[in-house]
């Protein structure tokens, strides 16, 4: 598969499906609450450099599926700041023009779209890319939805941590460790769709560390993407139903 394939494929994916993202993409995680987390995990970043492997662990977000124990999610949110303004763009040091939960939303919504078309090239399947892309963007079946619905529950936690080098690589042969590979090979599709958000395609702008968080979540939509490929009724290697 060449880059120029690649760069193709990912962009005619962002421009069909980007459009009412929020409207297909599987219910099972509120991606919403991970990105309206995203300032949260920025001062936490910027309190505890040392604690930087960890900034957007989705374990420490509202986005986390095995939900926190509250006095600990009460920490970590800000108390009686108003993020968009003045004194909180100082504190988190964003650029005027930049909110940093919108931009987290279209990484997220970008990188998502982008790991779904790298999949779907890499794949050894007879299906053309698009039609196989055709069915990963269409909303859970309902037999899809538990699959995909246990795969967060268990192992979105796992995966995050096994990619992002604070935990051990999981069994290759277990849901965690599929998700891992995965991942993986879908990742040049996730920096091709990148480079379509604004924020991250500057050079200027935005801190390591706000570009560290905005690279948390996009890890994190390539993790879910990874789980739709995995709940697909009828992906490559698995017999039908």
């Amino acid at each position: 598969m060449s880059a120029t394939t690649l760069r193709h494929v990912v962009e005619r994916a962002l421009g069909r499906h980007l459009d009412g993202f929020g409207a297909w993409f599987p219910a099972g995680f509120d991606w919403q609450e991970l990105c309206n987390d995203t300032p949260a995990m920025l001062r936490r970043l910027l309190e505890a450099p040392d604690a930087a492997g960890s900034a957007c662990d989705p374990a420490q977000g509202a986005g986390d599926p095995a939900q926190p124990d509250d006095e600990e999610h009460e920490e970590a949110e800000p108390e009686d700041e108003d993020v968009g303004s003045e004194d909180g763009r100082e504190t988190l040091g964003l650029p005027d023009d930049v909110d940093l939960v919108e931009a987290s939303e279209g990484a997220f919504a970008a990188a998502y779209i982008g790991a779904l078309a790298g999949l779907a090239l890499v794949v050894d399947d007879e299906r053309d890319p698009d039609l196989l892309l055709e069915a990963l963007v269409q909303p859970l079946a309902e037999d899809e939805e538990p699959r995909f619905d246990e795969a967060v529950a268990g192992s979105l936690g796992p995966v995050e941590g096994a990619l992002a080098g604070r935990e051990e690589a999981p069994d290759e042969d277990s849901l965690a460790g599929m998700a891992v590979t995965l991942v993986e090979s879908a990742w040049p599709g996730v920096d091709v769709a990148l480079g379509s958000v604004p924020v991250l395609a500057s050079e200027e702008g935005l801190s390591a560390e706000a570009r560290q968080v905005l690279g948390g979540v996009a890890r994190v939509a390539a993790i879910l993407a990874a789980f739709r490929w995995l709940a697909l009724d009828d992906r490559p290697g698995q017999e039908p139903a």
